[in-house]
C-alpha cells in the first residue's frame, strides 16, 4: 500500500496506510505555538508555574473541545463520523488535533473537512474563558483576539493533514479530501476588536512535582521513547514541546540508557515494522502527543534496527 499525496490551496494531505492498524487516524496540524504544560494544567487542574502561552494554549484547547463536541456531542454524531477518540498536542512550534475512527475512507474525509471547518477561533471565546478561569487567571478579550488572530494567520498559511492506519485511497479520492478541506477553510472567520499581546507573569502557585526530562525528536521518536520509558519505569510519562518527561525517580530513569534494554525494545518494535512501517506512523499519530507536521515528513522513512536504536540512544545518552 503506497503513500498518497494531495494538495489544494493551503491544505497539504498525506495518506500513509498500514494494513495491520486497527483503525484510521486523521491528524490535522498548524504552525501555532502553545504550551503542553499549560494544556496539562488546564486539563488536570494542576498549578501553573507561569502564564507564558496561557491564552494561546487555552484557545487551542477550546478549539479542540469545540471540534470534539461537533464530532461526538450527540450519539448520532458518533455514528455519523464513526468516532472513537480525539487527542490534541502542542509541539515545539506546532499544534495538532488527531481523531481516530473506525476504518472508513468516507468517515476520514468527513472528519478532515469538519476539523478544518471547526478550527475557527472566533467561535470559542466562551470555552476559552472557562479554561482560563479554571487555573485562576482572568479571561481577557484583547489577549484572546491577539491569540486568535495569530491562529487564523497560521491556518491561512498552511494546514497539514495526515491520514494513517487502515485505509486505502486512490489519487482521485485524496484530491477530493484536500479539496473539501480547502473549501472548509472559507468558514474560518476574521477576528474584530482591539488586540493586545498578553503580559507574562509568574503564577502564584507552582507545581511541587519533581520530574526527569530528556530532549526528544518529535514524531515517531517521541512516541517510541515515551513508550519505552513508560514500559521501563511504570510511571507517568509525557511529551511536551520537544521534551520527554517522567515522574519516575532518577535511579529508575537512568536505567533507560542500558544498551541491552534498548536492544530488546527495538527488537519488539521491529516485529511491527516488518509487517508495515506505516504502523509506526499510525501509532504515533493516534498517541497522546501527536504531531502531524513531524509525522508527515517521516512517512517515507525506512525503519531499521540500526536507525531505531540510534534514535533511542540519542535520547537516553
Amino acid at each position: 500500500m503506497s503513500i498518497t499525496y494531495a494538495s489544494k490551496g493551503k491544505v497539504h494531505l498525506t495518506v500513509c496506510p498500514a494494513k495491520t492498524a486497527p483503525a484510521v487516524c486523521v491528524s490535522v496540524g498548524i504552525d501555532f505555538k502553545a504550551s503542553e504544560s499549560v494544556l496539562c494544567s488546564i486539563q488536570h487542574g494542576t498549578p501553573l508555574e507561569k502564564t507564558e502561552l496561557l491564552h494561546e494554549s487555552s484557545l487551542f484547547m477550546a478549539v479542540a473541545k469545540h471540534i470534539c463536541f461537533k464530532l461526538a456531542g450527540k450519539p448520532l454524531d458518533v455514528i455519523k463520523y464513526k468516532y472513537i477518540r480525539l487527542r490534541y498536542s502542542a509541539g515545539k512550534s506546532t499544534c495538532t488535533i488527531s481523531v481516530v475512527c473506525t476504518p472508513s475512507k468516507s468517515a476520514a474525509r468527513r472528519i478532515a473537512k469538519t476539523i478544518v471547518a471547526c478550527w475557527n477561533p472566533a467561535k470559542v471565546y466562551q470555552l476559552y474563558s472557562t479554561f482560563i478561569k479554571s487555573v485562576g487567571e482572568p479571561a481577557n478579550r484583547e489577549y484572546f483576539n491577539h491569540a486568535a488572530n495569530s491562529m487564523i494567520k497560521a491556518l491561512r498559511t498552511k494546514i497539514t493533514i495526515l491520514i494513517s492506519g487502515k485505509i486505502a485511497v486512490d489519487q482521485t479520492f485524496a484530491n477530493d479530501i484536500a479539496d473539501k478541506a480547502s473549501t472548509a477553510m472559507d468558514k474560518i472567520t476574521d477576528i474584530s476588536g482591539s488586540m493586545a499581546s498578553p503580559k507574562v507573569h509568574k503564577a502564584e502557585a507552582t507545581s511541587p512535582e519533581k520530574v526527569e526530562s530528556f530532549q526528544v525528536d518529535e514524531g515517531v521518536g517521541a512516541y517510541l521513547n515515551a513508550s519505552y520509558l513508560h514500559e521501563l519505569t511504570q510511571h507517568k510519562v509525557w511529551v511536551a514541546n520537544g521534551y520527554l518527561y517522567s515522574s519516575a525517580t532518577k535511579s529508575k530513569v537512568d536505567k533507560a540508557s542500558d544498551k541491552e534494554r534498548i536492544a530488546r525494545f527495538v527488537t519488539s518494535i521491529m516485529k511491527l515494522v516488518d509487517k508495515a512501517s506505516g504502523i509506526l506512523i499510525y501509532l504515533a499519530a493516534s498517541s497522546k502527543e501527536p504531531n502531524a507536521s513531524a509525522l508527515e515528513s517521516e512517512c517515507k522513512k525506512q525503519y531499521t534496527t540500526e536507525n531505531l536504536s540510534a534514535l533511542m540512544k540519542k535520547t537516553f545518552k
